[in-house]
């Protein structure tokens, strides 16, 4: 499945798929590494296979980056496996995601979502945006953003206090904002029919 598709040699090495033999201990950063390295769905499916079990927050975030670049590489078949193992990966990871992890898998779901591909379950929605209010206070402008941009591309409507929260953080980091996260910021909000706080404009 793809040996070459996560960094050819380092996917095999950590998968152990030369030899047969048991793949050996992994780094966080090296698999971290790897996940980036991964062009289509089959090298992240045997890096799951092997080393889900280590999959931290990082790793999690990292593999929904990684799927949402590939436009569909390795057939609609096997990307529906890697949504299938990420959904229970995330699920099981999102009391240790923080606000930086959260806004780049929500990010990441709504690209695929964008391009007609499935990502996430009502379930892992709902508990993505759970977590967004409750790191809410972690948010920085660019995390503000892109939640908020997510949030309008696939049409989602946003429960109220997670779009108060959002705001308010906005407003409390409207000095760090840079030009295209306002604009950004702005034309989500409006999309979903909300106001930006004046203090942003």
């Amino acid at each position: 499945l793809g040996a070459r598709s996560c960094q050819g040699g380092v996917l095999r090495r950590l998968t152990g798929s030369r030899g047969g033999g048991r793949p050996p201990g992994i780094r966080p950063g090296e698999l971290t590494n790897a996940i980036k390295g991964c062009t289509d769905a089959g090298g992240l499916i045997e890096l799951m296979k092997t080393h889900g079990q280590s999959f931290n927050a990082i790793h999690v975030g990292a593999a929904w980056g990684s799927l949402a670049r590939m436009r569909g590489a390795g057939g609609r078949g096997a990307e529906g496996v890697v949504v299938q193992r990420l959904q229970v990966l995330t699920k099981a990871k999102t009391p240790d995601l923080g606000a930086r992890q959260v806004t780049n898998i929500v990010h990441s779901i709504a690209k695929m979502h964008s391009r007609g591909r499935t990502g996430a379950d009502d379930e892992l929605a709902g508990k993505l945006l759970s977590r967004a209010l409750a790191t809410a206070r972690d948010f920085n402008p660019q995390d503000v953003a892109n939640l908020i941009w997510a949030l309008a591309k696939m049409g989602t409507k946003a429960d109220a206090r997670l779009l108060e929260s959002m705001q308010g953080r906005a407003t409390a980091t409207a000095g760090d904002f840079n030009a295209q996260d306002v604009t950004n910021l702005v034309c989500a909000l409006a999309t979903m029919g909300v106001k930006a706080d004046a203090r942003l404009l």
